[in-house]
């Protein structure tokens, strides 16, 4: 598998802006878009989410942040801390999915299940904004 291509220059700026020098970022993959995503690392080892949004989806960025603005109040989403007209830094939850959890722990898994499930009827049920 080649080796993903780095951070693009921009994000990097946007990067040291929002959380100082000595962050180190991966790529990660998995996105069927032209967006990028990365697990950057902070000097205290905690780490965050980055998504970087290239010239030709920015308008989804904008997108993105209204439907964040809009489901906040009613779940428990990863929280946006910094964002920008190209990327979007939000907490880090992590690698693992409900299907994993589901198969490591089944009681647990089963109640994150409902829950999740609890979330979805209640952005159903709340009102447009």
């Amino acid at each position: 598998m080649p080796d993903a291509p780095p951070l693009p220059d921009d994000a990097a700026a946007f990067l040291t802006e929002c959380v100082g020098e000595g962050w180190t970022a991966r790529a990660l993959l998995g996105d069927a878009s032209v967006r990028r995503y990365f697990r950057v690392t902070l000097p205290d080892g905690s780490t965050r989410m980055l998504a970087y949004y290239p010239a030709e989806v920015r308008p989804q960025l904008r997108t993105f942040m209204d439907a964040y603005r809009a489901v906040v109040p009613h779940g428990r989403i990863p929280e946006v801390l910094h964002y920008s007209d190209a990327a979007v830094l939000q907490q880090d939850v992590g690698d693992r999915t409900l299907f994993d959890l589901l198969h490591d722990d089944r009681a647990e898994g089963v109640r994150l299940y409902r829950a999740a499930i609890d979330a979805l009827v209640a952005f159903q049920r709340a009102a447009a904004g």
